[in-house]
C-alpha cells in the first residue's frame, strides 16, 4: 500500500512506483527528485517490496 502525505505529488509517486516495480532501487529513485519531493516520495514508496522478476528492457 502506497500512503502520499502530499497529493501534489501524486505524479512523482506514479512515476517511481512504476521504475521501482521495473527493479530500481527504491532509495535511488527517491533521490533522483529535489529534496522537498524525494522525502515525500521516500515515505511513500519505502514499503514497496522489490519485484520478483523484472522481464521488461530498460532503455
Amino acid at each position: 500500500m502506497i500512503f502520499l502525505s502530499d497529493y501534489r505529488r501524486l505524479a512523482e509517486t506514479i512515476v517511481s512506483t512504476m521504475e521501482i516495480n521495473e527493479g530500481r532501487d527504491s532509495r535511488i529513485v527517491a533521490e533522483s527528485w529535489s529534496d522537498d519531493i524525494a522525502l515525500i516520495v521516500a515515505n511513500a514508496v519505502c514499503g514497496l517490496p522489490p519485484p520478483t522478476d523484472v522481464k521488461s528492457v530498460r532503455f
